[in-house]
């Protein structure tokens, strides 16, 4: 779970209060009593309080005032999108959960729901340029709505609570509801239809077909609801990933010293004077298998995944892994253990990530993966501790030869 954003102090709200929203006793849905319920307290909509860069001006409503956003891109919207690919914790690019107007919308003026993950926020009113919507953004604490509904995040419970808070049934009491299609996994459509008495729409898969949609009266094609995951959707993945992954390619950098350190025959490993330019050779010449397993499962994989034999992603990583391998036994040459413990390393290592991607990929179901991960994990567990082993052997062997003054 992410550090809360620091806040910055609350200035009492002129938003009139809440009438409770309350589900019907036949829609099975219940909301918690332990979950603390929003409040206007939330949000700082006052006249006073500084504009985002993505909202343009304030609307008051009958619950209270929000935000009208901007329907256009600008600089910093295109940076936040960049930094989401590039930052550790992206999290952290988020709007505050709540409902905003686009345009001039009025009583019945359909209510888009969507995540505070700012890049699916910023997709969304983008798609909807020069209309007229509501914007209900639920608390996934920043995270996308394909994601955010896997992890029930973007579920029935708060949706309800964010309806509830908003104001919607004073706002907009005849509106239809309009769901993500990508958030079906979290959110019912018709247990949320049963609990409001709304009409509920299930949008196309990409906001980017939102305006097509609505010209067709809400009908969606084939095209619409397919959920596509070609060439740019893989590779969009790459940088995210190397950013997530970097510390791995320096922590490789511990055993490959480790075994240049001890790889000089005769010599012990902390003798004075020892030539750090062979021993920097020697050291990169193991570290290439490691890094070069996470690059084929981090890079290669993703863009290769089509035309990769196997069915499992563990098998396809592992191939990729050993291709590399073959490559780098072939162009290091270096003694049996090095080259044992880097083989099966930069093996495990490729396998393991490419199962990182069935969560991003459209091809896997969650009991498949389960199940496929039940094999694959010990596998990739255990070339890992016997490339550590090898590394330890190398090492044990290198100290009883300089302690023994072997030549």
């Amino acid at each position: 779970m992410p550090d809360p954003e620091p806040r910055s102090p609350r200035k009492p709200s002129p938003l009139e209060p809440l009438r409770p929203f309350t589900a019907r006793r036949d829609s099975g849905l219940e909301l918690r009593a332990a979950q603390p319920e929003p409040t206007e307290a939330d949000f700082d909509h006052s006249s006073e309080a500084p504009l985002p860069h993505w909202a343009e001006g304030r609307v008051d409503t009958v619950a209270g005032r929000t935000l009208r956003v901007k329907s256009a891109p600008g600089l910093r919207d295109r940076l936040d999108l960049v930094r989401s690919r590039l930052v550790r914790r992206r999290e952290r690019i988020r709007v505050a959960p709540g409902l905003y107007a686009l345009g001039n919308p009025g009583t019945g003026t359909p209510v888009f729901v969507t995540a505070n993950y700012k890049p699916s926020f910023d997709a969304l009113r983008f798609a909807l340029s020069h209309r007229d919507a509501w914007l209900l953004v639920l608390d996934t604490k920043g995270v996308n709505v394909w994601c955010a509904a896997g992890k029930g995040r973007f579920g029935d419970a708060e949706l309800l609570r964010r309806l509830r808070a908003s104001g919607l049934e004073r706002i907009a009491p005849r509106a239809d509801l309009v769901l993500p299609q990508l958030g079906a996994t979290g959110v019912g459509a018709w247990k949320i239809a049963k609990a409001t008495g709304r009409r509920v729409r299930v949008g196309p898969v990409r906001a980017a077909d939102l305006g097509a949609w609505l010209d067709s009266g809400c009908v969606a094609t084939a095209a619409m609801r397919r959920v596509r995951f070609g060439l740019r959707e893989r590779a969009v993945l790459i940088p995210r990933e190397i950013v997530a992954r970097s510390g791995a390619f320096a922590l490789a950098l511990l055993p490959a010293i480790a075994f240049a350190w001890s790889a000089k025959p005769g010599i012990p490993p902390v003798a004075p004077g020892a030539n750090l330019a062979a021993l920097a050779a020697r050291a990169f010449a193991w570290w290439a298998a490691p890094a070069g397993g996470l690059f084929m499962g981090l890079v290669a994989f993703p863009l290769a995944l089509p035309v990769i034999p196997f069915r499992h992603f563990s098998a396809k990583g592992a191939l990729l892994g050993a291709a590399w391998t073959a490559a780098w036994l072939a162009a290091a040459r270096l003694p049996p253990l090095e080259s044992i413990s880097g083989a099966l390393a930069a093996t495990s290592v490729a396998s393991y990530l490419a199962v990182n991607f069935t969560g991003s990929s459209t091809c896997t179901s969650q009991d498949a993966v389960k199940r496929e991960l039940r094999i694959a994990l010990p596998l990739q567990a255990a070339g890992a501790v016997l490339a550590l082993l090898a590394l330890a052997a190398r090492m044990a062997l290198a100290l009883a030869g300089a302690a023994g003054g072997a030549p």
